[in-house]
């Protein structure tokens, strides 16, 4: 078996960190910057808690997918 040398642990070391940078340019996520202006009033909350409301209705869904999709949109609020 061959070990390799100083020199081509030093080459191997460059083409990794080179195909790394390559990537990490590839696949950069492009986010976009909301203005800071933008709020949620608790009148727009409510009508899109009596949207999922109808949808549950509609759909015939569970009452406990409503109260996990009611949750998720609070937490999302909150992060924002």
């Amino acid at each position: 078996m061959k070990f390799p040398g100083p020199l081509e642990n030093q080459r191997l070391s460059f083409l990794l960190e080179k195909a790394i940078t390559r990537e990490a340019q590839m696949w950069k996520v492009n986010v976009r910057k909301m203005p800071s202006n933008q709020n949620v009033s608790p009148s727009q909350r409510d009508e899109v808690i009596q949207w999922l409301a109808k949808l549950k209705y509609q759909f015939n869904l569970y009452p406990e997918t409503f109260a996990l999709a009611s949750s998720l949109l609070d937490r999302f609020l909150a992060t924002v």
